[in-house]
């Protein structure tokens, strides 16, 4: 037998969910705001501006394109999205040792300090140590 939810309407979450999507609308159809699709990305070395510990770094807008359910099936905006995915890509490139600490902070767009604390909020291991490298440091005394 299958437990069936029916002694609550939902009706006052179903109305914020239905006034939320009614003004994000408004705001895609009057020009404020970009569609959901497209999800503008900043990243190293290009047009806009960013300022890390005091220097000034230009940025290039990545654009990338998803299917507009998958923002409700993980239930972020694309703004947290978006985020997300920018640390999540540089945790990757980091655990590879494809970026620095310090670089791969400046891609998830946090500092140093703020990096590390999502390296052990997604037990990441903070360290990357190449063994191959390390032998040869050991060999060499």
């Amino acid at each position: 037998m299958t437990a069936v939810d029916d002694r609550h309407s939902h009706d006052p979450e179903k109305r914020t969910a239905l006034e939320a999507w009614g003004r994000r609308l408004e705001a895609i159809v009057s020009g404020e705001t970009k569609p959901a699709e497209v999800v503008a990305m900043p990243r190293a070395g290009g047009q806009e501006s960013a300022h890390n510990g005091g220097r000034t770094r230009s940025m290039t807008t990545v654009t990338l394109q998803f299917p507009d359910d998958v923002f409700s099936a993980l239930r972020r905006s694309p703004e947290e999205f978006a985020r997300e995915l920018r640390v999540a890509a540089a945790i990757h490139w980091y655990e590879r040792g494809e970026l620095s600490q310090e670089k791969a902070a400046h891609v998830a767009g946090l500092s140093r300090a703020q990096f590390l604390m999502e390296l052990a909020r997604t037990k990441s291991d903070a360290f990357v140590v190449d063994f191959e490298d390390l032998k040869r440091e050991l060999s060499l005394g």
